[in-house]
């Protein structure tokens, strides 16, 4: 019993860090178009496999990942934009967003952590 939670425990380990492989690519590629076949690569899995082993790692698929990892992104830029403009107030900022955008400001940081 005690050799196969061993042996479990390892094989997480080593998932877990081709899973971290795949996500340190993600991050450092997020302006860029990617495929399921690249990912997996980089982790050394099947596509099939990958796909089926992140979800079940990390609790959200592929593609909810990687989306909320670019709205994230979006949302910090933003916020970052608007605290530098020292001549706009929060709520002029806010609605040429709005204006461009047809999304309020306050809706894409609201899922953004201070």
């Amino acid at each position: 019993m005690k050799a196969e939670q061993a042996k479990r425990s390892k094989m997480a380990a080593l998932y877990w860090s081709r899973i971290n492989l795949a996500v340190d690519f993600i991050e450092n590629n997020l302006d860029r178009d990617f495929t399921l076949e690249e990912i997996a690569a980089v982790a050394g899995f099947s596509k099939y496999h990958f796909h089926r082993i992140f979800h079940i790692f990390t609790e959200e698929t592929l593609f909810q990942f990687i989306q909320r990892l670019r709205l994230e992104k979006g949302a910090t830029l933003l916020r970052d934009v608007s605290q530098r403009s020292k001549n706009s107030s929060r709520r002029e900022v806010n609605r040429r967003y709005l204006c461009r955008c047809k999304t309020a400001l306050s809706i894409l940081e609201s899922g953004i952590e201070e």
